[in-house]
């Protein structure tokens, strides 16, 4: 059967869109780059292209805003909205072949908007990084500025205006920050599937800036690469639009990136670190060093200073509450464990005295007394049951001084021999300190439940619970001198799928030994780290 789009939340028709229109600027722009150089036709088809990939992209970013959600239309409003006010800024610089006050103008406000709405998806796919994003993106901006200072306007255009060369450098240096943040937006474990086309879009604005750093000074000429790059830019930003319009706009968990990445970045041509390092062998060949590499080095001294405390508070409040979402989880489960076992042995003892009572009723006495019995046991076991989620809660973070965490098997194994009568024997000859948190807790789960299974099939007279070291193995070993059972073909509720299940996410190996008549060994094999 077949299931209508609009009942899966999906729009293939804009994603198609998007998909086209992408082949169709890089064909454009082949056809642009094709014609002869310096030609009216090569200048008059720049411009076109260009124009109509801003329109795309301002169009895009408009119909994404009004058809997603409040989240990811705040997003694409600020964008669409950058991005309007960046075009235009641009017709007034193509128009007029110069930079007028006006054109300047909009080309910082749009950048204030770019960077807002850039630095607010970061917030919603990494939350206390988006804070970090912003600083990192500063110094990206301040140093990258500094770079392109020093290597283009100081070697090649000396006798430039202070403001004319400020405003040409400006503007690479503001899309090395877009470009920033947009691949920290990448780098998020949670993120939508359109932030793609965020990264390829701001470096292809940023080439198109640094490309007009070749002609300060001179007037913008039509036909040449800062059209084409420009094109790109906008075109990709409209296709993640278009793209995330067609159904694609909801944060999905995708695989981390790798933390070589991440390390690389720092040794990359956006290190705000690389930069000043350039700026400091440019000094050493072309004396003397310009005085503003010795201020760009001390801000970045006390960015990275302030950086790593910002870092440092972010990582401990992040443990802090990571620890409490853990916990909360075991009380989850726990309190789960705890209700399905309340629910079950109330379920039990009440249909076993609701049959002693039809047995009284009937006058069969014997009957009676058998059910009340059975009642009994119930209710021990149930006890036992009960008892057993709380005391681990407890037991697992240290909260209960006479039953802490490294003695909860021992004292379930003293809670055992008291509420089911079987003799109980320890012979811990290895000590369990070496085991982990996470193996010490399938220890704990495996054996209780390997004390219950004993007290409810094996009819043993002695449960032993042991430790061996054989050389680099550690072997927990729960055992009985019941009446066994065929492990061929276990019975489906003896639990041994947990069990096996609990030992594997612990990395350890299960063996369940037993045959009819000679009782039956649990044992668990660790090879702990430090042994």
């Amino acid at each position: 059967m077949q299931i209508p789009y609009a009942k899966m939340g999906v729009r293939s028709g804009p994603r198609t869109i998007s998909a086209a229109c992408l082949v169709a600027l890089l064909a454009a722009v082949a056809v642009v780059v094709a014609l002869p150089v310096d030609s009216t036709g090569r200048s008059v088809a720049a411009v076109l292209v260009f124009c109509a990939a801003w329109v795309f992209a301002v169009v895009g970013a408009g119909y994404a805003a009004s058809v997603m959600t409040v989240r990811e239309r705040v997003f694409w409003g600020l964008l669409g909205s950058g991005l309007l006010v960046r075009f235009s800024g641009y017709l007034g610089w193509i128009g007029l072949r110069e930079t007028p006050v006006v054109a300047q103008t909009l080309n910082g406000v749009s950048y204030a908007l770019l960077f807002c709405a850039l630095l607010y998806l970061a917030s919603l796919a990494r939350r206390r990084l988006a804070w970090v994003s912003a600083l990192d993106a500063t110094a990206i901006v301040l140093s990258s500025g500094a770079l392109a200072w020093t290597l283009v306007i100081r070697t090649f255009y000396p006798e430039a205006g202070a403001m004319e060369a400020l405003i040409a450098v400006s503007r690479p240096a503001l899309d090395a920050g877009l470009l920033y943040i947009g691949l920290v937006i990448l780098s998020a474990r949670r993120r939508p599937q359109w932030a793609n086309f965020l990264g390829p879009g701001f470096l292809a604005l940023l080439i198109s800036c640094a490309v007009h750093l070749g002609n300060v000074g001179g007037a913008l000429e039509t036909g040449g690469w800062f059209e084409m790059f420009g094109a790109l830019g906008a075109g990709l930003l409209g296709c993640g639009a278009v793209y995330a319009a067609s159904g694609s706009a909801g944060f999905e968990t995708h695989q981390k990136i790798a933390p070589w990445r991440e390390f690389s970045f720092w040794f990359g041509p956006l290190s705000p670190a690389v930069h000043f390092g350039v700026i400091l062998v440019w000094g050493a060949y072309n004396q003397p060093l310009p005085a503003y590499a010795l201020i760009v080095g001390t801000g970045l001294m006390l960015y990275f200073a302030f950086r790593i405390s910002l870092m440092s508070y972010i990582n401990r409040q992040s443990g802090l509450e990571e620890v409490e979402a853990t916990r909360q989880d075991e009380r989850n489960s726990l309190l789960e464990e705890l209700h399905e076992t309340v629910k079950q042995g109330v379920h039990g003892v009440s249909l076993t005295l609701d049959s002693a009572s039809e047995a009284a009723r009937l006058g069969e006495g014997s009957v009676v007394s058998d059910r009340i019995g059975r009642a009994r046991d119930a209710i021990r076991e149930a006890e036992y049951r009960i008892s057993h989620p709380y005391d681990e809660l407890r037991s697992r973070h240290g909260e209960d001084d006479h039953h802490p965490a490294g003695s909860f098997l021992c004292y379930r194994l003293s809670r055992f021999e008291e509420y089911f009568g079987i003799k109980a024997h320890k012979g811990l000859q290895s000590p369990l300190e070496s085991l982990d948190e996470d193996q010490m807790e399938a220890v704990n789960r495996i054996a209780v439940e390997a004390f219950w299974n004993v007290a409810k099939h094996s009819r043993a007279r002695n449960l032993y619970l042991e430790s061996r070291r054989v050389g680099r193995v550690l072997i927990v070993r729960i055992r009985d001198d019941g009446r066994g059972f065929d492990a061929a073909n276990p019975s489906s509720g003896m639990g041994l799928l947990l069990m096996r299940r609990r030992a594997r996410e612990a990395g350890a190996d299960l063996d369940v030994i037993s045959k009819p008549g000679v009782g039956t060994t649990v044992q668990i094999r660790f090879r702990p780290k430090n042994f």
